[in-house]
């Protein structure tokens, strides 16, 4: 299980070892595939995160990275957030 961060280092989820994404309450509200495909709490594909740690949206449009440390950078390369696991689904929910 990994923790996700705000910019304040505030936890705001967690992400556990089969890819679910859960909100501050334990919430389910998304998930990632092996692929690295993110999809929201209905099965829908909202983004995707590539091998570099670029992160895309649903229409290809790239808005983020995360880096080896988990960091999370908005487009414009502000830290907007950072994970303790390196998963794309914590930095494209922290995005879109």
């Amino acid at each position: 299980m990994g923790n996700i961060y705000n910019s304040y280092r505030d936890r705001v989820g967690q992400i556990d070892s089969d890819g679910d994404v859960c909100d501050y309450y334990g919430n389910t509200v998304g998930r990632i595939d092996s692929d690295g495909d993110v999809c929201d709490y209905y099965g829908n594909t909202v983004g995707r995160i590539d091998s570099d740690g670029d992160v895309y949206d649903s229409y290809g449009n790239t808005v983020g990275r995360i880096d080896s440390d988990g960091d999370v950078y908005d487009s414009y390369r502000n830290i907007v957030g950072k994970s303790d696991r390196k998963e794309g689904g914590a930095a494209l929910l922290l995005l879109l």
